[in-house]
């Protein structure tokens, strides 16, 4: 879910409840987001710092960080790693400059 939220943070608002309605969302596990109104902020969240989390939202037992690679301007691709939970907390900021390197390389690749 890291890697989607990434994605999704891309999008405006606007967009974001025009594909998801007013409606709730539905719940994986017990820390899911549940309302599209959850998730615009962790998007939100996303926008201004650019890491995305996924904190046993789609499986218990796992967490994913995710990073949004802007091409030509948008966001078209995100990267994504995910790791066990009891792992989580001592690897974090290594994924995290692990992802934005490979994120700037890869941008700088394509986005030519």
């Amino acid at each position: 879910m890291a890697t989607g939220k990434a994605l999704l943070a891309g999008l405006d608002n606007e967009q974001i409840w025009a594909m998801y309605g007013q409606g709730t969302l539905e719940r994986l596990t017990p820390t899911t987001l549940s309302t599209v109104d959850k998730l615009i902020a962790q998007l939100d969240v996303i926008r201004t710092g650019g890491f995305a989390y996924d904190i046993e939202e789609h499986a218990l037992g796992s967490c994913a960080i995710g990073l949004p690679i802007g091409i030509f301007g948008t966001t078209q691709l995100a990267v994504s790693v995910v790791i066990p939970t009891e792992r989580y907390q001592e690897q974090k900021v290594i994924i995290e400059n692990a992802l934005r390197l490979s994120a700037n390389d890869f941008a700088q690749r394509i986005d030519k």
